[in-house]
């Protein structure tokens, strides 16, 4: 549980730093929509959480922001095949994206590649 906490919190960064440096109408919906799911995630809904991710990704099916939430999410509600399916696709796409400055050393500067990774390996 602890690692799904730390988890959440990188996830929840690296939606918000990218939601705020969207630079179109496409990269801004999906993140936004991406937001959306995580919020719903972090109050306890994860049905609602997969739709928003799933039309994000119906968007652009490449944004590692939202495969590397909805991993966690698949995670969370015991799917570890569709989880590891998510990070293994961040994995392939080796986003640039680096986790921002935070007090959490785990994550800080972290690509979000080597977050997948790392969070691959807590699947049991």
């Amino acid at each position: 549980m602890k690692n799904l906490a730390i988890i959440l919190a990188a996830v929840c960064i690296f939606c918000f730093a990218s939601l705020s440096n969207s630079q179109n109408v496409k990269a801004s919906e999906d993140m936004k929509l991406t937001d959306e799911g995580f919020q719903y995630m972090t109050k306890g809904n994860p049905a609602e959480a997969e739709k928003s991710f799933k039309k994000a990704l119906s968007i652009n099916p490449d944004n590692p922001y939202t495969l590397l939430n909805l991993g966690v999410l698949y995670q969370q509600t015991n799917r570890p095949g569709e989880a590891r399916a998510m990070y293994e696709k961040v994995i392939k796409l080796q986003p640039q994206a680096a986790a921002p400055g935070t007090a959490n050393s785990a994550i800080a500067g972290k690509s979000l590649a080597q977050l997948a990774a790392d969070y691959m390996k807590t699947i049991q």
